[in-house]
């Protein structure tokens, strides 16, 4: 199911790979909030959960190559940011099969318009079989070169919840 804005996002992200990993080598030590929002993620987890590896794979969004229920906890950084607002819902629904039930989703967003708006995208998860555990916000960043306010939904599946069909 590759979409034009995943050709798109992947030649962009392509041209800029060397320089966009150099940007942000030090990304947890200028941005302390995100290194507490995955300390959050660790808690909620607990000792010896099995968590996403931070390792890069080319893929989509949408067609996540982790099986159903394989993990207590998927962090998803930034992962919204390129997808269009009417492929958010099916984003969330992908999401949801990948934790086991009870375990937990940490979707980091950039604020924009009202559809990127931290109420409108709390219902995603919910929608998806989650319950939202907090909402946190935090201003932008600007000698970081952030222009607009970044949003933390940690977030646990339901227990007893049974993935969504995509």
């Amino acid at each position: 199911m590759t979409a034009d804005f995943i050709t798109a996002t992947r030649t962009f992200y392509d041209a800029i790979a060397y320089d966009y990993a150099d940007r942000f080598r030090t990304e947890f030590t200028d941005r302390p909030a995100e290194k507490a929002m995955l300390g959050v993620l660790a808690e909620l987890v607990g000792t010896g959960g099995e968590v996403a590896e931070r390792r890069f794979v080319q893929g989509s969004m949408l067609e996540l190559e982790v099986a159903d229920g394989a993990l207590d906890g998927l962090p998803c950084r930034y992962s919204s940011i390129h997808a269009p607002d009417d492929r958010l819902p099916l984003l969330f629904r992908g999401f949801e099969r990948v934790p086991k039930p009870g375990g937990h989703l940490l979707p980091a967003f950039q604020m924009g318009d009202v559809a990127r708006r931290p109420e409108r995208m709390a219902g995603l998860p919910r929608d998806a079989g989650f319950d939202l555990r907090s909402t946190t916000v935090r201003e932008p960043d600007e000698a970081l070169g952030e222009t607009s306010p970044q949003a933390f939904l940690p977030a646990a599946r339901r227990p007893g919840a049974e993935p969504v069909a995509g």
